[in-house]
């Protein structure tokens, strides 16, 4: 059987389409294999029992699938061995970019020319330091500038170090964007934070007339160079100095950048669709309460209708009997006049106009707030 090279999605999608064991044995590989790959790819799996629930023809929970870009989005796995990560292949695609771009200068020089202004700044700031050997007598430039920490010793190493690196991210289109303490790379608009340090040694002195033991710290002349990000990582001197190393650094800080940038993208885009789904919900929420104020006004117009239905009767009625026992007189007359009125100005399919009651609500049969001169300031 051929290699078999899944997505995450892919690999997803098969874990919850069929028990492990028929796929372990369609992929000849065993069950616990296959558990250990989507662990590494963080993909969730089924619990126990849902299978089980399946075949019965019971509903079991199934979730929707999540990007994951902290984790490798492929593996291929090999039947009958096992599984094996394909490797990001864009580090060598970039490494490619930079090679072939001729404003990228990565050589780092003997003496600095033409410094950044940043590297001027860190080495007025370096040099006139004192550095405290208790603390392994190192200077530092962090406090207001690059994060910088090293010995004397390495002062100029590190500037031209890092005035080639800060030379060929502008080269790109990046910046170098100092924080609090902190120095950034911005790379295609993502900030990496970034620091050069002097490895130091710890040593545990006693020191009378104190029984405690405290820490002394010693400068090792071995340089450092972190990117400190989520999937950040150290280089330092060893077999390679770090400046023979600066085409991996910069290889790796753009690749980190671009991962950053696609990590926001899918972030803003699950904000647009959660920002888009509570907008729905709003609307729905909004015609929901439209549609129960609606009904309740209908509800009210209904019962004036019933009222004015009853007052008609009443009237109707009140009339006939003055008339039948010989009660009727003027007075009755205009009552039953005023009445009819009032019926009129309560009939919610006629309300006629009352000079007297145009300040009454006719739902509440209650006074209307009444305007003032400062309603118009104050609404």
């Amino acid at each position: 059987m051929n290699d078999i090279k899944l997505t995450r999605k892919e690999l997803f999608d098969l874990v919850w389409s069929e028990p492990m064991l028929t796929l372990a044995k369609r992929y000849d590989v065993s069950d616990v294999g296959l558990r250990k790959i989507c662990k590494k790819l963080n993909v969730l799996l089924p619990k126990m029992g849902h299978w089980a629930k399946i075949k019965f023809g019971k509903v079991s929970y199934v979730p929707k699938y999540k990007d994951d870009f902290s984790v490798k989005q492929e593996v291929i796995i090999y039947p009958g061995k096992g599984e094996k990560f394909r490797k990001d292949d864009r580090e060598a695609e970039i490494q490619k970019e930079i090679e072939s771009d001729p404003h990228i200068n990565l050589k780092i020089p003997k003496r600095l020319t033409r410094p950044d202004k940043l590297i001027e700044s860190a080495y007025k700031t370096l040099h006139e330091q004192k550095p405290y050997q208790r603390d392994g007598g190192l200077v530092s430039s962090r406090f207001n500038g690059l994060d910088i920490s090293v010995s004397p010793e390495n002062i100029s190493r590190a500037l031209r170090f890092c005035d080639t690196l800060i030379k060929a991210i502008r080269a790109i289109g990046g910046d170098i964007r100092i924080g609090w303490k902190a120095t950034y790379a911005n790379i295609g608009g993502e900030d990496l934070k970034i620091k050069i340090r002097e490895k130091l040694t710890s040593e545990k002195v006693i020191e009378p007339p104190f029984s405690w033991a405290s820490t002394i710290y010693h400068k090792t002349g071995i340089l450092s160079f972190r990117i400190d990000e989520s999937q950040g990582k150290e280089w330092k001197d060893g077999k390679l100095m770090i400046e023979d190393q600066i085409l991996q650094i910069f290889t790796k800080l753009i690749l980190l950048g671009r991962k950053a940038k696609e990590r926001r993208i899918e972030w803003e885009k699950e904000r647009a669709k959660e920002a888009e789904r509570e907008q729905i919900r709003k609307e729905w929420e909004q015609r929901q309460e439209k549609e129960l104020l609606d009904f309740k006004g209908l509800l009210k117009k209904a019962e004036r209708f019933r009222q004015t239905q009853m007052l008609r009767i009443y009237i109707d009625a009140f009339k006939e009997y003055s008339v039948n026992n010989g009660a009727m007189n003027e007075e009755i007359e205009n009552w039953v006049s005023w009445a009819q009125k009032k019926a009129d100005w309560y009939d919610p399919f006629i309300e006629s106009p009352d000079e007297l009651l145009k300040n009454v609500n006719r739902e509440t049969l209650s006074n209307k707030k009444k305007q003032t001169c400062w309603d118009n300031y104050f609404p």
